[in-house]
């Protein structure tokens, strides 16, 4: 079994629509760190993120989820989904609801 720390997502303003972030395609994963940020100075911004498996259509539907409410330029460090184990074909789905911009970044580990 060989274990590699690597950036699963990297930095990037997330969609205001269901949009996969990062999919389990051969290998196993785990989510080490995920970090949002509410990038507008101006706006409070929704984040959803969903994690479920390929079968499952790209909704907010099933499978883990979190939405969280940020305010103007609040960064949120994710302890829901941190140490969260990705199986074979499970996935990462992110978006928004709001006026503003967000970014996130998750880093973790790739099993092969």
């Amino acid at each position: 079994m060989t274990v590699t720390v690597k950036v699963l997502v990297p930095s990037k303003l997330l969609e205001p629509v269901p949009t996969i972030q990062y999919s389990c395609l051969t290998k196993a994963a785990i989510i080490d760190k995920c970090v949002v940020m509410n990038v507008s100075d101006f706006a409070t911004i929704t984040v959803d993120i969903v994690i479920d498996n390929l079968d499952d259509p790209v909704a907010f539907t099933g499978g883990l989820f979190l939405q969280k409410l940020l305010q103007p330029l609040e960064s949120y460090t994710c302890p829901e989904i941190a140490g969260f184990a990705l199986g074979y074909q499970d996935r990462i789905i992110t978006g928004t609801l709001g006026s503003g911009s967000c970014s996130m970044r998750i880093t973790g580990r790739e099993i092969s």
